[in-house]
């Protein structure tokens, strides 16, 4: 395993993992990471054990990572099952829960404890899950996270809707893109550093960081509690993905596209209100590199 983040550095593992486990398309997993964040987890899915899709699994966690930001490590503990069934093709449910810690090492007396209880639901009409042409997924999540021991209570709510749209059939094929997210929490006291968001980065508003103190005069608006987001773009073929190789008797197929896009996003503190003046944007040009079912992508964006 070799894991990179743009903010944290480099770190390395090493995993054993069966996705057909028994012969029944079970999925089951496990291993360590070790660099700037060491992990020990622990997998198992079965995705058919009743009916249309009906689901279980369950996850084990243990996680020391550095925070991009502060010199401060989170130490967490993550224990929880999940199932999930669906209706038709188009409706994705499901529900997960377990239990959480954390402890920051800026304050190693204190655990935050908590019970998980957690709501997904998907609806998914999308022609192609990887790079679609047309369609929308909608992902609508509920999180409830019960406080133990002087751990107050944190609720989540998330919305992530896509649409994707063909303009032309014919070459480079475009595909307008529009995405629409809002990110709220709401606990009875300030939202602790682990639940903090970022509103820049590659996942959010293209063209920021996510550290907060690499951003002038847009830092103050970076780390936030809650968040609304909005992106649009354009996406066409740059090398069709018909070209195949062969590398040790396995046909291998690649293809690349590219694209424009335009990202604006608002991020708020729990107790304030959307202030369109605190909002930041990014634009840019990029590039999805597909290789036999993965993908790469690589970006160059620009800010306000």
């Amino acid at each position: 395993i070799f894991d990179y983040d743009e903010t944290t550095g480099n770190s390395y593992g090493a995993a054993i993992l069966n996705i057909n486990f028994r012969g029944r398309d079970e999925t089951i997993a496990g291993g360590f990471i070790k660099g700037n964040s060491d992990q020990y987890f622990l997998y198992y899915l079965n995705p058919w054990i009743y009916g249309d899709h009906i689901s279980f699994g369950f996850q084990y966690e243990n996680l020391s990572a550095n925070h991009h930001t502060y010199e401060i490590i989170d130490n967490m503990n993550i224990f929880e099952f999940f199932s999930g069934f669906y209706i038709g093709n188009n409706h994705k449910f499901k529900f997960t829960t377990g239990y959480s810690s954390h402890q920051l090492d800026n304050n190693m007396g204190f655990i935050y404890k908590y019970l998980d209880a957690r709501l997904s639901y998907k609806y998914d009409t999308r022609d192609i899950y990887l790079d679609p042409t047309k369609g929308m997924l909608l992902n609508f999540k509920i999180n409830s996270q019960i406080g133990l021991s002087k751990t107050e209570d944190i609720y989540q709510f998330e919305f992530d809707g896509h649409s994707y749209t063909s303009v032309i059939n014919d070459f480079p094929n475009p595909i307008f893109k529009y995405r629409f997210n809002i990110y709220m929490q709401k606990s009875p006291q300030d939202i602790p550093l682990f639940h903090k968001e970022y509103l820049g980065g590659y996942k959010l508003v293209k063209g920021y960081s996510k550290i907060p103190s690499e951003n002038g005069n847009h830092e103050v608006n970076i780390e936030v509690d809650n968040y609304l987001l909005q992106s649009v773009s354009i996406q066409g073929t740059l090398i069709p993905r018909a070209l195949r190789f062969s590398l040790f008797d396995k046909e291998i197929e690649v293809g690349s596209d590219f694209r424009l896009f335009f990202d604006y996003g608002i991020g708020a503190r729990k107790e304030q209100k959307f202030d369109i003046n605190n909002g930041i944007y990014g634009y840019g040009i990029g590039s999805t590199f597909f290789i036999d079912g993965s993908e790469l992508n690589i970006d160059l964006a620009f800010n306000q």
